[in-house]
């Protein structure tokens, strides 16, 4: 039997990940919804859902590691899951609806934005490693058989 939490980061990362992607693609490529996303950059698109749904991962995360009563690290570490999730959703929101242009701003909200990329890069770095080389819950060969 496999672990369920394998199963569901497998699936996030596997299958919705490239559906979120092709459904992103479809609105710009089918002639029933193009009209309806033509004001929309592809660009400013892609950079905000990337931002969003990696917030979306990060809520579950934050969420899948919920602390035990009692537990200042844990508590620590689920609030720091969120923070980052919120602030990736609200990057996602502002540049989604042309508040702000990441790729031209060089100044402070910028700098904010690249510290939250690279610590969600370091994130999504660390809980790959740790749930496929050292938890090792999630075989290969135990889902196929």
């Amino acid at each position: 039997m496999v672990n369920k939490n394998a199963m569901v980061a497998h699936g996030l990362t596997t299958k919705f990940l490239p559906l979120y992607f092709m459904i992103i693609a479809f609105l710009f490529i089918s002639d029933y919804t193009r009209d309806t996303i033509a004001g929309i950059d592809p660009t400013t698109l892609f950079f905000s859902s990337i931002l969003f749904f990696g917030g979306l991962v990060l809520i579950y995360e934050g969420f899948n590691n919920m602390p035990k009563k009692g537990s200042t690290i844990g508590t620590a570490g689920f609030i720091f899951f969120f923070i980052f999730a919120f602030g990736n959703i609200i990057f996602s929101l502002v540049t989604f609806f042309e508040l702000y242009d990441p790729l031209t701003d060089d100044g402070d909200i910028n700098l904010i934005l690249q510290m939250i990329i690279v610590v969600d890069i370091g994130l999504f770095l660390a809980q790959g490693l740790y749930e496929i080389v050292i938890s090792k819950r999630f075989v290969i060969e135990k889902v196929f058989n």
